[in-house]
């Protein structure tokens, strides 16, 4: 909890040089909780009706703890590297950036959730402590933290935990109920500032 809470303090005594196996545990955490997640969402059927979908859960879950969440991780850590070359001089090693990464990802837990504000709220708040880990652990600048983190943000917490579908389905619905409440407005406006008739005897036709 100390990462949502004082995420630079947490940075600052976490992530430990040469030692990347507790911040690897705690992502591949992340990333089985989240696919549980998916999962229960997804399937509706059962367990005792759709066996052939357990199974395959099963073996999802397999893939992403023991291949998928690891590569990924190491992936995502080795890009930042790349982007951090230039902008932080006294940057840390992959080691560092593979623990930040992963510590960065908690809110991402709840990703899963079918629901656009949460996730994406967790998306960003994850994307947040991004850049405070690349700002605490690789010592560099507020605005250096943010154009090196940019990228593995959009790719991690935009496009592989959907923040960006949040967002967008986010805009499309507000976006319409805007369109319809401007449109009820207008036609308002229209009805009231219209012309009456008014007949000898002082009364009006609405």
């Amino acid at each position: 909890m100390s990462i949502l809470i004082s995420p630079k303090q947490f940075f600052d005594s976490a992530v430990v040089p040469g030692d990347q196996v507790p911040g690897l545990i705690f992502g591949v955490v992340i990333a089985l909780g989240y696919t549980v997640g998916i999962v229960l969402v997804t399937v509706s059927a059962p367990p005792t009706v759709a066996q052939p979908e357990v199974l395959a859960s099963v073996i999802l879950l397999m893939a992403v703890g023991l291949i998928i969440g690891p590569i990924t991780l190491h992936l995502a850590a080795a890009f930042q590297t790349v982007l951090l070359i230039g902008l932080a001089p006294d940057r840390g090693g992959v080691s560092e950036t593979v623990q930040l990464i992963a510590y960065a990802s908690a809110p991402c837990l709840f990703a899963f959730i079918q629901v656009p504000i949460i996730r994406l709220i967790t998306c960003a708040y994850a994307w947040s402590l991004l850049l405070v880990g690349i700002r605490s652990v690789h010592s560099t600048s507020r605005l250096r933290a943010i154009a090196a983190g940019g990228p593995t943000g959009a790719l991690l917490y935009g496009g592989l935990f959907r923040g960006f579908d949040a967002f967008e389905m986010l805009l499309t619905t507000n976006g319409i109920i805007w369109f319809l409440s401007l449109r009820e407005s207008y036609i308002l406006r229209v009805w009231f500032k219209r012309p009456r008739l008014k007949f000898q005897n002082g009364s009006k036709f609405q």
